[in-house]
């Protein structure tokens, strides 16, 4: 979902500087790429899955990346309002969103590193995703619940989807750069 939407701001630098033949090959990797993402969608579990490439099936598992393709702008209307949904019952479960896998999971774990915590550059994506859907609402509770995270905390790697806690390395980059980017602008 990254590279997708890097190929569409990619798309777009093509365009703008009038690179017709190279916006062309462009778009045929974002439409290859949107079929792909297309491809990962579960109705049963109105989610997008990761797929294991070595087995070749899919990853019965619901994570953090399933909210992925609102960022890519790959999801339809009504698979960003299920995830919104899904997102939301999340919240009996967890204090701060986006915990990494789903905390109805046995896999779940709070603090365990992907099993369960926050991490505020995933959050930024996600956050944007929802709010190119138009769901503000959602994006703007990922915000502050981030902005709590680093106020409480400071700038750790990662943090505690349950009591907020920071994890992982202290004073992290991508934290540090996020929080002076998206939580502290105006």
């Amino acid at each position: 979902c990254i590279l997708l939407q890097a190929n569409r701001d990619l798309l777009y630098l093509a365009q703008e500087l009038n690179e017709m033949e190279v916006a062309s090959n462009i778009d045929m990797w974002i439409n290859r790429q949107n079929h792909a993402i297309r491809n990962l969608w579960d109705a049963d579990k109105k989610a997008f899955l990761n797929v294991d490439t070595y087995a070749g099936k899919r990853v019965p598992i619901v994570t953090l990346s399933t909210f992925m393709p609102l960022y890519a702008g790959a999801a339809s209307q009504a698979q960003a309002q299920m995830l919104g949904n899904k997102l939301m019952s999340w919240l009996d479960k967890v204090n701060y969103i986006v915990p990494s896998t789903d905390p109805y999971d046995d896999t779940f774990e709070s603090q365990r590193y992907w099993r369960g915590p926050v991490w505020i550059n995933t959050n930024w994506m996600i956050a944007k995703g929802f709010e190119d859907y138009g769901m503000h609402d959602i994006a703007k509770m990922i915000k502050d619940h981030s902005k709590e995270l680093v106020e409480k905390n400071g700038f750790w790697e990662y943090f505690d989807c349950v009591n907020g806690d920071g994890c992982g390395i202290k004073e992290f980059s991508w934290t540090a750069s996020l929080a002076l980017y998206w939580l502290f602008k105006n």
